[in-house]
């Protein structure tokens, strides 16, 4: 059995912006299903700085689709610079009074998306979950997923609630995958309607602070 750390691969420490934000990068192992115990490798950004603006700290997590121990690029350069640029238009945004807690959304607007996925259209923003190897503030932090142009309709629609279940369900992981996954099919088919279910036939009843 593979020890926590066993499971990382490499740390970074980067600075986004200089004297007011930076992130540690850790590279390890997950596994992607306790059932088939497929693994996976991804990174992880744990955010410093947001706390100064009395704001819990971000974690971002991000799959590789690529075997790290096959690549011949120094472990540094391997880390994805995109989370680092997100990270960064979030600290923006807290700094000019902007809030973020679990169940909000971010929309990220980007002609290529995000790592290569156009169809990526915003974060939500959950709980964080433990990750083998990493290292957590003492303080709780803000967890992120990303979402689809469709997705971010149904969420809006229907609170993230239910998009998260669905996003479970997809992958056999509950409540939810910790990690964004660029290549994950979107639960909501882009060119129809959301899936038919007697929630849909419901009327809607708008409630303060309630996703």
């Amino acid at each position: 059995m593979s020890s926590e750390a066993d499971s990382v691969i490499h740390e970074s420490e980067i600075t986004i912006i200089e004297k007011f934000l930076s992130c540690h990068v850790t590279e390890h192992v997950e596994v992607r299903s306790p059932t088939s115990g497929e693994k996976i490798n991804c990174w992880t950004y744990v955010t410093q700085g947001f706390g100064k603006k009395k704001h819990r700290e971000l974690l971002l997590t991000v799959t590789s689709s690529s075997n790290v121990n096959d690549s011949n690029q120094p472990a540094k350069d391997r880390i994805p610079k995109q989370p680092t640029e997100i990270l960064e238009k979030l600290f923006e945004a807290v700094s000019n009074g902007k809030s973020f807690r679990e169940g909000d959304i971010f929309e990220y607007k980007d002609s290529n998306g995000f790592l290569g996925n156009p169809s990526i259209a915003g974060f939500v923003f959950v709980f964080s979950q433990p990750l083998k190897g990493v290292v957590f503030p003492s303080e709780p932090v803000l967890a992120m997923l990303s979402i689809t142009q469709a997705e971010l309709r149904l969420s809006k629609d229907y609170g993230v609630t239910r998009l998260l279940s669905m996003i479970g369900n997809q992958n056999k992981y509950y409540p939810f995958p910790p990690w964004i996954d660029p290549n994950r099919p979107s639960v909501i088919d882009p060119s129809s309607d959301f899936p038919s279910s007697s929630i849909n036939s419901c009327a809607k009843l708008q409630l303060p602070d309630v996703n």
